[in-house]
């Protein structure tokens, strides 16, 4: 959200974020935060501060765009918008993804009976990350048009790795939870951990209620190290550390570790519950089911190239993440999408 804000406002939109405390550092979008209502349980994010401040924007905002589902802002931002000329945009953020809407399925499916598949419905614009979020959308019977534009990612000066020392690096940065798959990256890793004695395995992350398991896996495992999630401002090193990143993940909305580490110029292997179809086409990774198996042999034949072509893989995904993926380039697309939905520009090639 930070990112999407900022960006749009760097064209010269006035764009406000309203958002709970605590705050995000927004450098050109108009800040607004406001406490939780404490009455309220946490997962449900109500501020009657919020919902105000949505009441008293909406009439006179040309879009009212809210994050994710299941909580208290997707139901009070349609009442704020009913009656006005403002148009309502839903981002999903993977909510609608089968595995997800398992997850806590019974109050899941307390709110979207009591509104929460109305309120998508009486939208004027979803926005959907991949091609497969859109369609999970569609499997839940909105029909309401979608616009399919990924997340944005920062990319950082380019830096030369140089002559590399010491052993070679296999990270995962992410959620410690079953729906990442890690057991299956630590079972990869063991049948192939003894061919590549020059090589250890980085598991970061916070705890998503599997790190207790993960860690007895690890234990008896070689040159794994298993450690809490790392800061935001020491993502850029742990990401220079790496040789290759992995994401073996059941099921992904988007997947952000994979564009940023192709942003910082490191290849990736992905599964195939991913949306990164184009890492092979793209020279930049593998998408490879996240069986066992097929994990062992994507992340094998990853470890054994040469540096240097491993670096010029690295290169490519930056390339890609310069064209498409920089969060001007995002703004740019969804302005368009704002546009069209105002009837104010044409129907952009992103709506589907």
């Amino acid at each position: 959200m930070r990112g999407l804000a900022d960006a749009e406002a760097a064209t010269g939109e006035q764009v406000h974020v309203h958002a709970l405390l605590p705050s995000a550092m927004l450098s050109k979008a108009i800040p607004h935060f406001y406490p939780r209502d404490r009455c309220w349980p946490v997962a449900w994010a109500r501020s009657s501060q919020l919902r105000a401040a949505i009441d008293r924007a909406a009439p006179t905002a040309d879009i009212l765009h809210t994050h994710n589902l299941w909580t208290d802002v997707g139901v009070t931002a349609p009442r704020a918008a009913a009656g006005t000329e403002c148009r309502l945009v839903h981002s999903i953020h993977g909510a609608l993804h089968p595995q997800s809407r398992a997850v806590g399925r019974a109050k899941k499916r307390l709110v979207w009976t009591m509104g929460q598949r109305a309120t998508l419905r009486r939208s004027d614009l979803l926005h959907a990350t991949s091609i497969e979020e859109a369609g999970h959308c569609r499997e839940a019977g909105i029909r309401a048009p979608i616009v399919v534009v990924p997340c944005g990612v920062d990319v950082p000066s380019l830096v030369s790795r140089g002559q590399r020392a010491g052993r070679r690096r296999v990270g995962f940065a992410g959620r410690l939870h079953r729906i990442k798959a890690v057991d299956r990256l630590l079972e990869a890793w063991h049948a192939i951990a003894a061919k590549h004695p020059e090589w250890e395995l980085s598991i970061r992350g916070p705890d998503g209620g599997v790190a207790a398991s993960l860690a007895d896996m690890a234990a008896g495992l070689p040159r794994v190290t298993l450690g809490a999630g790392v800061a935001g401002s020491d993502m850029s090193a742990w990401y220079r550390s790496c040789d290759i990143v992995v994401l073996p993940s059941h099921a992904e909305n988007f997947g952000m570790v994979v564009a940023e580490a192709l942003a910082h110029g490191v290849p990736v292997v992905a599964s195939t519950g991913t949306p990164w179809s184009g890492l092979p086409g793209r020279g930049c990774g593998w998408w490879v089911p996240n069986g066992v198996d097929s994990l062992a042999a994507a992340l094998d034949q990853a470890m054994m190239l040469s540096d240097s072509t491993r670096e010029e893989m690295g290169h490519a995904g930056r390339e890609w993440m310069m064209a498409e993926y920089t969060w001007p380039r995002v703004a740019e697309r969804m302005l368009a999408a704002y546009r069209w939905i105002r009837g104010a520009g044409a129907m952009p090639e992103d709506i589907c």
